[in-house]
């Protein structure tokens, strides 16, 4: 699709762009960009949108080749929901989506194996590329520098995504800020990400300070630094960081994610399971306060400056999970629900390692150690505890 009219504003609902290719001589995009859609544009909206295997390309080095799937050029009122990406690529940059001077709302959105030079996901440069990058997963993307989102001179706000898997052979497997470039993350998850340095997120320049809140950071590596490096001065509170960092409320403490690599044991794939265990340390442990506006209106009341009301997978954003009457946010982009409290270890399912960790504590209260046991919520585990398990044997949770 090429649209270039300020005038237009097209809306596009589940729809397929397919092995797609901009040349030099137009084909889906103009100068070898944007292989689905080239947008110059304002007002595109894309709902439920597929786009696979597009790329841009086939040009000479002196310019094109950017956004694999999309291409935004001075893009305003741009929005695209649960719209998935996978395996596009560019030759330079974006493989994904490539914005210039564009902030578009991103929201619940897939980012998979999309493969540029520069931030396979997404590419933000300009002065500036703000986007709003909310309740989205990047996986297994591949690149030089940047898998998952590449910033140079814009402050994007990220919340609630998972970067899981995404490598790169430089620097910032997940994440990178080059001049200028100051994101927001907020209740995000980062794992399984690699990078010569940076697995997670890597500052280039002293100008660039990422601030960093309610995040996870575990179980990445890289060759060189540490997960999140580079010559800026982040600003990180109230994480969970391997490695620790210095800042108010961060902790350093293994996360107990249900399963990181999933079932099929392969990093950045659609099961990789980083929701929280039970008794997890990131539980009921972020910042309240530090939500941000439910800016895309996840909830669809209007109110857009309402706190973030729900977490990557729609549930509740702020419940009291370690049962001790105290609600607070959980670190990373999943909060733990404790609404099924047959399920005592949090792996999904109630079985016999449930009842085991309840005889485990039987006859004894609930406080301390045992609260998770106590599956009536009565202060102490006992014969009812046991007879709420046992009819519950078996099943799965929502």
């Amino acid at each position: 699709m090429y649209n270039v009219s300020n005038a237009s504003s097209p809306s596009l609902t589940n729809c397929t762009f397919s092995n797609n290719s901009a040349i030099s001589t137009g084909g889906a995009g103009a100068n070898g960009n944007g292989g689905g859609i080239y947008n110059a544009g304002e007002g595109v909206a894309l709902i439920g949108c597929t786009f696979t295997g597009n790329s841009a390309g086939g040009v000479s080095s002196g310019g094109g080749r950017l956004g694999g799937a999309i291409y935004n050029d001075d893009v305003a009122g741009m929005t695209l929901t649960d719209c998935t990406f996978t395996a596009n690529t560019a030759d330079v940059n974006g493989g994904g989506i490539y914005n210039l001077n564009s902030s578009p709302m991103v929201t619940d959105c897939m980012f998979t194996e999309n493969v540029a030079v520069l931030g396979s996901g997404m590419c933000n440069i300009g002065g500036p590329s703000d986007p709003t990058v909310t309740n989205c997963s990047f996986l297994g993307n591949i690149t030089g520098v940047s898998g998952g989102i590449y910033n140079d001179n814009g402050d994007p706000a990220i919340t609630n995504c998972i970067f899981s898997g995404n490598t790169a052979s430089s620097f910032g497997g997940a994440v990178f800020n080059l001049h200028n470039a100051d994101p927001v993350i907020k209740n995000c998850t980062f794992s399984q990400n690699q990078a010569f340095a940076g697995a997670s997120i890597y500052n280039f320049s002293t100008t660039s300070n990422p601030r960093i809140t309610n995040c996870i950071v575990w179980g990445n590596s890289n060759v060189a630094g540490v997960s999140v490096d580079g010559d800026g001065t982040p600003i990180i509170r109230f994480s969970n960081i391997e490695g620790g960092f210095a800042g108010i409320g961060n902790i350093e403490a293994d996360p107990l994610f249900v399963d990181a690599a999933g079932p099929d044991s392969t990093p950045g794939t659609a099961d990789d399971n980083l929701r929280l265990l039970s008794g997890s340390p990131s539980m009921d442990t972020g910042n309240n306060a530090a939500l941000p506006a439910d800016t895309a209106d996840l909830d669809g009341d209007g109110n857009v400056g309402e706190a973030v009301p729900f977490d990557l997978d729609g549930n509740d954003r702020i419940l009291d999970g370690d049962g001790n009457r105290i609600a607070t946010v959980d670190m990373g982009a999943y909060e733990f629900d404790p609404a099924c409290p047959t399920d005592v270890n949090g792996d999904g399912v109630t079985n016999v390692l449930d009842l085991i960790d309840l005889l485990r504590c039987f006859d004894l209260p609930a406080d301390p150690g045992c609260e998770d046991e106590d599956v009536n919520g009565d202060r102490i585990v006992d014969h009812l505890d046991l007879i709420d398990l046992l009819l519950a044997f078996g099943t799965s949770c929502p």
